[in-house]
């Protein structure tokens, strides 16, 4: 990887930042469409692209097999040709996780690394510096049965193993929520739950209709997602998961946010929303067409010329412009830039159900804040007698006074302040002082969907840019100190691989903080004063790389390597290296195969029997949303406009 690779040319005040919605493993249109955009806005490049998820690492068949995705729709993608050098990518890239991940690829890299030269991952959660800004990301999606699990996961998968791998977990959560000083991007792969509150709730949900009766149950989103962002609160927050544009601004009083914040309603200044309205694609009203059919075209047919276009983006960089440019004119009234090589699946991507799968006997699972959660309370009617599951159980007080003492409840205590229930990451510290936040979500890489935004961003904190007689400095990607020292004092927590672990308990922001103090010390003793916190470009091939021609789909899973970009980072921060074993470990465990599968997993959106949310398994039986249109113009904290909004992968 060479300097000219990762290093930036910008104005002195902020940075030129293009945001892209879910991956898919398009990389070849997603660039094409950059400097289109580019182009039209009249740039000469940018100096950062980011990615909200589903990036899909994939760098061989193998990678394939692990990625949680139907057989029938997995797709080798164009990744493998930036991870093998044939191709660079153009522009320093940055991605979350999502659900749709090569995860043999990102188990690798736990802590962050180069999937590939000038493409950087940024692990289930991270703080990096590009120049002047600060980036913090939380990967997966919500899943609150998994969410207080340690990361269990480690090759050979099972299948629940492919879908838990993903899943948020409270221990990356816990570590994001230390941060106490201000940060410029805050980044996701699903929505923080309940910010569709803060946007044009109309508009979205004439786009995704069946997103109505989650907003309204306050099941919207990832909570974990909105506990980070209340915490962090940068002047951008990106998203995508949802596969629509969606723009919101959420302002912050002196009032703490309170654990009831994801349901209850929320108190909008209706000003700044107006503006945020402005910035959100209008869409028509779609047609509602029969909730139980299947859609089985699965968007991959979305434009005629598509196939063509991509066809042609396939084979050469001339040709890419070319095809994505005919597209784009194609398109030129909405604003469109499309890669037309692209499917919509619309499976498993709504793991965000709170109840485990497969859950035995009827055992209550536990809720995100690890609370069991009640017992079915669902009627059931029998002729004019209604009744209730948790009625069933009911013991009258006359039988309660016949018990001895000792099975009376204990006495109620009135809450105290410190045992009154806090929300995570609550109340903010004074180094964070930003108070208004702009969300925009994006979709994916597809015609006729809103995927991409270019943005100029400047830092919150003024006097991390330079002078404006300097000349345009260069920036090269860093660590972050102050999340160096919070990725020490938890590292001795972390368990790896282990299905019979717990995680530890949260002991609270109080019993942390002289700990990460003491650890800065540390960072900017021995990284810091030695110059060390530019992210050493010593990208590494592990695993073979794809060869066109050879088959796209193996049986077999993946091996397990020891990439040395951990073996670094954790020889910089001295930590252990959970992610290493010799070729004996991994042969024993690759010879006991996979630990048996906790029971079966609900489908996703839409399903093979019902529309909207759906029944198990399965996809379709959803509502084709409207076409997005322009956003908002302008630049800095502006947002000038994306492209397109419709179906979920």
């Amino acid at each position: 990887m060479g300097d000219a690779q990762t290093q930036t040319f910008t104005s002195p005040d902020g940075l030129r930042v293009a945001v892209h919605g879910c991956g898919h493993g398009v990389l070849n249109a997603i660039y094409a469409a950059v400097a289109i955009s580019c182009k039209e806005r009249g740039w000469d490049t940018v100096d950062l692209l980011i990615i909200g998820g589903d990036f899909q690492a994939v760098r061989n068949a193998a990678d394939l097999s692990v990625m949680s995705c139907p057989v029938k729709y997995r797709t080798i993608g164009d990744f493998h040709e930036y991870y093998s050098g044939s191709r660079t990518a153009p522009y320093l890239t940055i991605f979350a996780g999502g659900n749709h991940e090569a995860a043999s690829h990102s188990w690798e890299l736990f802590y962050g690394g180069w999937v590939a030269p000038n493409i950087y991952y940024l692990g289930p959660a991270n703080v990096v510096r590009l120049g002047p800004l600060r980036i913090a990301a939380l990967g997966g999606i919500w899943a609150g049965y998994d969410y207080r699990k340690p990361h269990h996961e480690r090759l050979p998968f099972s299948e629940s193993n492919i879908k838990s791998f993903y899943h948020v977990r409270e221990m990356d959560v816990r570590k994001l929520l230390q941060i106490r000083t201000q940060v410029d991007i805050g980044l996701s792969h699903d929505w923080p739950r309940a910010v569709e509150r803060h946007g044009d709730e109309g508009a979205l949900f004439r786009k995704k209709p069946f997103l109505r009766d989650e907003s309204k149950a306050g099941t919207l989103g990832n909570p974990a997602a909105t506990y980070v962002m209340d915490r962090l609160r940068p002047a951008y927050w990106f998203a995508s998961h949802m596969h629509c544009k969606f723009a919101a601004l959420k302002v912050y009083t002196d009032e703490p946010p309170t654990e009831d914040d994801g349901v209850e309603a929320h108190k909008i200044d209706h000003g700044p929303v107006a503006q945020a309205k402005d910035l959100t694609a209008e869409a028509s009203a779609p047609t509602i067409e029969n909730p139980d059919e299947i859609d089985l075209d699965m968007d991959d047919n979305d434009d005629a010329a598509g196939a063509g276009a991509a066809a042609a983006a396939s084979t050469s960089t001339n040709g890419e412009t070319a095809a994505a440019n005919d597209v784009v004119s194609e398109n030129a009234s909405n604003g469109k830039v499309v890669n037309p090589d692209a499917i919509d699946l619309d499976l498993d991507d709504d793991e965000s159900q709170d109840t485990a799968p497969g859950a035995p006997g009827g055992q209550p699972a536990e809720d995100g804040e690890g609370k069991a959660k009640p017992l079915s309370t669902e009627k059931a009617t029998n002729g004019n007698n209604t009744t209730t599951t948790a009625a069933s159980s009911f013991i009258s007080q006359d039988i309660r006074n016949q018990l001895p003492a000792s099975f009376a409840p204990p006495p109620q205590q009135a809450p105290t302040e410190s045992r009154a229930k806090r929300t995570p990451g609550q109340p903010v510290p004074e180094g964070i002082t930003n108070k208004e936040v702009r969300f925009l979500a994006l979709s994916k890489c597809l015609p006729g969907h809103d995927f991409l935004q270019l943005c100029d961003i400047s830092p919150l904190d003024r006097s991390s840019t330079g002078s404006s007689n300097d000349t345009p400095p260069k920036y090269r990607l860093e660590y972050d100190p102050e999340w160096l020292a919070i990725t020490r004092v938890f590292a001795s927590e972390l368990t790896i691989g282990d299905s019979n672990a717990t995680a530890t308990t949260d002991l609270g922001e109080e019993h942390y903080k002289p700990l990460i103090q003491a650890e800065r010390t540390w960072v900017e003793e021995n990284i810091v004063a030695k110059d060390k916190l530019v992210i050493p470009e010593n990208f590494v091939i592990t695993a073979p790389p794809h060869i066109p021609g050879q088959p796209e789909g193996v049986p077999e899973q993946p091996d397990e390597y020891t990439n040395p970009q951990t073996t670094a980072f954790c020889e910089l921060l001295g930590v252990k290296n959970l992610w290493n074993a010799t070729d004996e470990e991994r042969l024993e465990r690759k010879n006991q195969g996979p630990p048996p599968d906790q029971g079966g997993f609900r489908g996703g959106r839409g399903g093979g029997s019902g529309g909207g949310r759906g029944g198990r398994g399965g996809f379709g039986g959803r509502g084709r949303g409207g076409r997005g249109g322009q956003g908002g113009g302008g630049r800095g904290r502006g947002f000038r406009g994306g492209h397109g909004g419709r179906g979920r992968y």
